[in-house]
């Protein structure tokens, strides 16, 4: 028996990256961040942790599922725990 409730689905990196955002899960909801908006992604254990300018959000995905998604569209990997968004300087 299929089931029918679509909150229970496990969404794939393919799911969530388009070409110019990305979704995570809040609660119930999904909230889309625009990839402009994304300082930079680190690494803590299973999970990635997305930096905005005011906010963050912690996704149980590895980075690599990320970095598989986002370089190439104005993201570089320069740690092993951290991709960075080039439209910003963090440094």
């Amino acid at each position: 028996m299929a089931d029918k409730n679509p909150t229970n689905k496990i969404l794939k990196i393919e799911d969530v990256v388009l070409s110019d955002s990305i979704f995570v899960k809040q609660g119930n909801n999904l909230d889309r961040i625009k990839l402009n908006e994304i300082r930079h992604l680190a690494a803590e254990a299973n999970y990635t942790v997305i930096h905005l300018a005011d906010r963050s959000y912690t996704e149980r995905r590895i980075l690599g599922e990320f970095e598989k998604k986002l370089i190439g569209k104005g993201f570089i990997r320069i740690h092993r725990s951290f991709i960075i968004n080039l439209r910003f300087n963090l440094f």
